[in-house]
């Protein structure tokens, strides 16, 4: 049966996919369709689990919210709820980026070789590519911002070009998310190969 292999760094590999999608072809099912379905429901997963890690609220300093539309640190009392509105309590390195106006959020989607997820914002990510033997799917964003934020970056506080880079300190979201859920992932692929399988062939896989 497959198994995940973890890489030393980020990233995973499933070995043994190749038998599954084997015994799908000798069953006649039609595998193009079954490999899809498999990408597209463990895309609509992980996709839920990154909104997920970017939906805490942050430990570390006060910004101004940019509801106030002005930047810079907060000096109120950022414990108030009648301040509530004024500020945004960012993350402290090392931890997942802290929600403020959701944009990435809202960003995240996948997508396989022949299907595309919509988002609240009109977020769209390339064609993986692929074809009908070797299907394909894409999980991510296409907000810049959110690749900073992962590996960090040197950047001019607030937008602000007159004083000079500062590094920003990663903030990682994406790769460590993929990496928790690598094996429920498995178990969703070969929930789904085998659904397929058993629609076809009335028995299960062996």
């Amino acid at each position: 049966m497959a198994t995940i292999k973890k890489f030393s760094g980020p990233g995973f590999r499933i070995d043994g996919i190749d038998k599954v999608i084997k015994g799908l072809e000798k069953s006649g099912a039609d595998v193009r369709k079954a490999s899809e379905n498999a990408i597209w429901e463990s895309g609509s997963f992980l996709e839920k689990q990154l909104k997920r890690k970017l939906s805490k609220q942050g430990t570390g300093r006060a910004y101004l919210s940019s509801m106030t539309g002005k930047r810079g640190l907060f000096s109120g009392d950022a414990g108030s709820k009648k301040e509530r509105y004024n500020y945004h309590i960012g993350s402290v390195p090392g931890q997942p980026p802290a929600l403020d106006t959701g944009r990435l959020r809202a960003s995240i989607t996948h997508n396989t070789t022949y299907k595309s997820g919509d988002t609240s914002d009109g977020t769209k990510l390339p064609n993986p590519g692929g074809n009908a033997d070797r299907v394909k799917g894409f999980i991510g964003t296409n907000v810049i911002y959110g690749y900073f934020l992962e590996v960090g970056a040197m950047i001019w506080p607030y937008g602000n070009k007159k004083i000079g880079k500062r590094r920003l300190l990663p903030r990682p979201w994406f790769r460590s998310t993929i990496d928790e859920n690598s094996n429920k992932v498995l178990k969703l692929i070969i929930k789904s190969l085998s659904k397929a399988f058993k629609a076809h062939t009335g028995s299960s896989f062996k």
